[in-house]
């Protein structure tokens, strides 16, 4: 058994030229959209009110899709064509690739909120809010019953990233939680930053690759506080960008193609007791309102981003989700922004994308032990990291994350532990230097502890940590190997 991963690593120069044409887009509903998202280009899933759902498939107009309920959707988050999941008033829908089912409803009043897949797709989460505020993992294809149990917070969860045994939760008062799959704390009491103060966030954006594994907090988050102030997030503290918004806007979400590159959406009143939209554009140095909309535009309620025509970028109503650009040269910048009235606004900026690309790391992991697996056998896996080219590559963090129904026997790959919890455990290393066509092996063997019919699982990360790098790396550097013991 025998798996790759990319890890592309650019230094990146993005010119804009000319303003912003913006134009309105029609759908197949008159309810107001609250929520968009997409896997890639072939696939977007809008919701809204009245249990409103239209699917984008290939670039052909929006169908309307039997979502089995009449309650508000609030958000989608998509996967693939066969995953996603979104959520509303008193109901949480999953789509299998076929139908959008039921994961859980009520007649109580409660929104739910808040969802997120791992890059893994497998775990979901969404979020009830409440005096308490509970957040539930979802695995596709289990039973109800044997559901990971949900678990309560005193604030709301805005966003998440990371992979898949290691997630980073952004909470509304400025917390970073570090979590596993099932909620639990991998380190301490989870903290990777502690605020000292409610900021009463409302609105927050990552990109998934500077959300670092281990227990440090994610890069640089880009946030919206109290409807109508930015505010970014580092690495180490939160700060006020003191952009000045008119008070009688109120900002909704938003999102982009990287932290050189947000739109932020939202909506005034027109004079008339409706509402008019607005947008906001960041360009890595300053926040800039967007005044060339069109007249007559209603609210904008969510923002969806992409690069050119071929490998689109798109950001939903809660999280990011990636496709990064091959082609050089010429492309365009389109924005896509839901708004009330069943209406969305196209907005494209033409712009030149000069891209170098450093360093091509490849990491590969295989299984050495033939198959079956068997309950106190050794195995071992073979892990490589290679530089492509056409640049040597530094600070190279690589590591291997196993579920511990396995036990370390051997470790030639050096490394040290990250983090050990009941059920997952976590080694690294940093390769200072990796010259172009080096290639460093190792091998790690395991214990098998666990009877038949349980799963082993171990997955080989690579993260490049030059800040000159981070804005445009693949995210889907993750490498998982799954054994069944016999």
């Amino acid at each position: 058994m025998n798996k790759a991963g990319y890890l592309l690593i650019f230094v990146s120069i993005l010119a804009f030229a000319g303003n912003t044409l913006w134009t309105v887009q029609q759908s197949p509903t008159a309810e107001v959209f609250n929520g968009i998202s997409s896997s890639d280009q072939n696939f977007t899933v809008a919701v809204g009110n009245n249990g409103v759902i239209v699917h984008y498939i290939d670039g052909a107009p929006g169908t309307l899709i039997p979502s089995g309920t009449t309650e508000n959707l609030y958000d989608v988050y998509v996967g693939s064509k066969n995953l996603a999941i979104a959520t509303g008033n008193d109901v949480v829908l999953r789509w299998d690739g076929v139908v959008w089912e039921e994961v859980t409803s009520g007649s109580n009043d409660i929104p739910f909120t808040g969802t997120w897949i791992t890059p893994e797709q497998d775990v979901m989460f969404y979020q009830s809010l409440g005096f308490f505020n509970f957040i539930c993992p979802n695995l596709p294809g289990v039973e109800p019953g044997d559901q990971p149990f949900c678990r309560g917070f005193n604030e709301p969860m805005l966003t998440a990233c990371g992979n898949s045994g290691d997630i980073k939760f952004i909470f509304d008062n400025g917390d970073i939680l570090q979590l596993n799959n099932n909620l639990g704390e991998i380190n301490g009491d989870g903290l990777v930053h502690d605020e000292a103060s409610d900021l009463s966030l409302t609105a927050a954006w990552v990109e998934n690759n500077n959300c670092t594994f281990g227990f440090v907090p994610p890069r640089e988050i880009m946030a919206i506080r109290n409807t109508n102030e930015f505010w970014l997030f580092d690495g180490s503290s939160w700060s006020n960008l003191n952009v000045t918004v008119p008070n009688d806007q109120t900002l909704s979400w938003l999102g982009g193609v990287s932290i050189n590159a947000l739109w932020a959406v939202g909506f005034k009143p027109d004079g008339n007791g409706g509402n008019e939209a607005v947008l906001w554009h960041y360009d890595g140095a300053t926040w800039v309102e967007d005044a060339s909309l069109p007249a007559g535009m209603p609210g904008l309620t969510d923002v969806a981003v992409h690069f050119g025509l071929v490998d689109l970028i798109f950001t939903d109503g809660f999280e990011p989700i990636i496709q990064r650009v091959p082609e050089l040269g010429a492309f365009t910048i389109d924005i896509l922004a839901a708004a009330e009235e069943g209406k969305m606004i196209k907005g494209e900026i033409a712009s030149q994308f000069f891209t170098t690309t450093v360093a091509d790391i490849k990491v590969t992991k295989s299984l050495l032990t033939a198959e079956p697996i068997s309950q106190n056998d050794v195995i071992t896996y073979e892990l490589t990291i290679e530089n492509l080219g056409p640049q040597s590559a530094s600070s190279v963090t690589f590591g291997d994350m196993f579920r511990k129904n396995m036990h370390l026997v051997t470790d030639g790959c050096t490394t040290e532990e990250e983090f050990d919890t009941l059920d997952v455990q976590m080694r690294k290393t940093v390769i200072p230097l990796l010259e172009v066509g080096q290639s460093i092996t190792c091998t790690m063997s395991f214990l098998v502890v666990s009877a038949a019919g349980t799963e082993l699982v171990n997955s080989a990360l690579a993260t490049d940590n030059s800040d000159n790098n981070v804005d445009f790396n693949k995210s889907n550097n993750v490498v998982t190997i799954k054994t069944m013991v016999q």
